[in-house]
This record gives C-alpha cells, structure tokens and sequence, in this order.
C-alpha cells in the first residue's frame, strides 16, 4: 500500500511520509496521529482497528485544517472526517466471494460453512448476512449449513472447523470472514483428510495462504491490492486538498486509474478487488 501510495503522491508533486505504531494497536495509532499533530501536514490519510478512538483525534486534526481521509477501516463519526476512500461498501465484498466460490467449484449446488471472527460485530455480522442473502438470491442451490465464531483466535478457528468438517461432511467449502482464518481452517481440512474434497475461501492474505494454495487447499481468496487502495486514498486526500468537489455518481475525475471509481455521499469508492488464486498468489509479498 506504501509504495504505490507514495508513487502516486510524488508524480502528483506531493511529499508523503509513512508514520505508525510497531503494532497495529488502537492506542498506538492514536499517540501515533497525536505526536504527528505538531508536524505541517496538509493532508492525513488513516486507518485505525478502533473506530471511536480514532474518530476523537481526527478532530484534532480538522481543526488545524487538514484534509482528513479514512481508508481500510473508517471512524464511527463520519463528521470527523471529509472522506473515505474505500473499495466499495465491504458488506458487499461477500457478494464476491459467493461468486468466486461458484465458479471456482464450477457448480452452483453445493453445501458451505461460515466462520467469523466475532457474533458480536456488527461490520462482520452484516457481511456473513450479505453472503448468505446474496447467495440465496442467485444461487438458490447453495445452502449454508452452520455460521460459527473463532472469537479472534487461531487455535479456536482450528476447533471450530474441525467440527464443521465432522459434523457437515457433505460440505464443499468453508468460507472465513476474516483474514486470518486461512491458515487454521486449511489445517483442519488437511487433518480431516478432506483436500480437493473441501476448499477454503473468502479472505485471507498471499503469505499465510500460499502453501494452501499449492496443496491444492485454497480454492480462491477475495480481497483487493492494498498498493492499489493505498494509491486510492492517496488521490481522494489529493484531489479534495486541490479543491475539487464532486456530485455523487461517477468519478470521471480519476478515470485513467480508476475507471470504476464512485461518490456515495462522503464515501468514494473504486471497485477494484481482487481475486488471489494458486497462479497469481506468488507475485505478492504481504
């Protein structure tokens, strides 16, 4: 995301410069957005795993008249903030995992599985409800046959799709909300004996999933180019800063990168995902 942020920004005639905390803790990102209050900077380009802490300091940075553009994910308060700049609505990012997953298992009647990380978020809840409706819409032969929770951790992800697998066993895929999911539920299909009867999909990240790509684990997984969102972000910050203002719709404006790019209200979307597969997976370093 760094690189092709900074790319974008220095052949717009802009400095950029990358701050953060070692982790990506909520209360590092806020000392990090705090400490940097004191440097001159016309435009700040953030994300945060805390929505409301973030939106307290993004405050802070208003006032001293900076341009304030959320990115990944955005504030609780969009008020704190002139924009987000964003791949589209991620409730709909299920919506392209249903489809990948259909033409990766080349069938649109089969039986899945869904594991979250949490019951209790809503952002994830909703997704798990735009996969299962959408699916049901297009696909009525798809059946989801269980949603279940990790509760953020790896070694319950492992437990849990270990009992999917023996309690399902007619599934052909699970699906993970969350990126972290690749790796443990590929582990409990490998244990299961289930490869190349049982796929995993939905997210995950190149390097925590190419080995299950090349055991033949991984059908699929539905994310986006962070160079490409960061590049994003970085020319909603830009243009806003130059003045520009734009009706809803289509962002003509960035057409020759973003050709699908969109105002929704505050929230500009491009429409770019991406799709990881076992012959692409290998370019990408993250």
């Amino acid at each position: 995301a760094w690189d092709l942020a900074r790319a974008y920004a220095e052949e717009h005639g802009y400095t950029i410069e990358l701050q953060g905390p070692v982790a990506l803790d909520p209360v590092g990102v806020v000392n990090t957005l705090t400490d940097c209050l004191a440097k001159d900077v016309d435009i700040l380009i953030t994300t945060s795993t805390d929505p409301v802490t973030l939106s307290t300091v993004l405050r802070q940075w208003q006032e001293k008249g900076a341009i304030v553009v959320t990115w990944d994910l955005d504030c609780d308060d969009p008020s704190a903030r002139d924009a987000y700049a964003g791949i589209c609505d991620l409730n709909l990012l299920g919506n392209f995992i249903v489809d990948d997953m259909v033409d990766f298992l080349g069938t649109d009647e089969f039986e899945y599985a869904i594991i979250t990380s949490e019951l209790t978020s809503a952002f994830l809840t909703q997704r798990v409800e735009q996969i299962q409706s959408y699916a049901a819409e297009k696909y009525p032969g798809i059946k989801c046959v269980t949603v279940e929770a990790s509760e953020g951790d790896t070694q319950r992800a492992l437990e849990v799709a270990q009992n999917i697998l023996t309690a399902y066993p007619d599934i052909k895929a699970i699906v993970g909300n969350s990126q972290e999911l690749d790796a443990p539920v590929c582990q409990s299909i490998i244990a299961a004996d289930k490869v190349g009867q049982v796929y995993y999909f939905g997210h995950g990240t190149p390097n925590s999933s190419k080995p299950y790509f090349e055991m033949d684990v991984i059908g699929c997984i539905s994310m986006w180019d962070p160079g490409e969102w960061g590049a994003w972000a970085t020319a909603v910050g830009i243009a806003l800063f130059e003045g520009q203002s734009f009706e809803d719709g289509p962002l003509t404006y960035f057409a020759d990168m973003f050709p699908q790019a969109e105002k929704v209200g505050d929230q500009y979307y491009y429409w770019q995902k991406f799709t990881f597969t076992k012959d692409n997976v290998g370019e990408f370093n993250f």
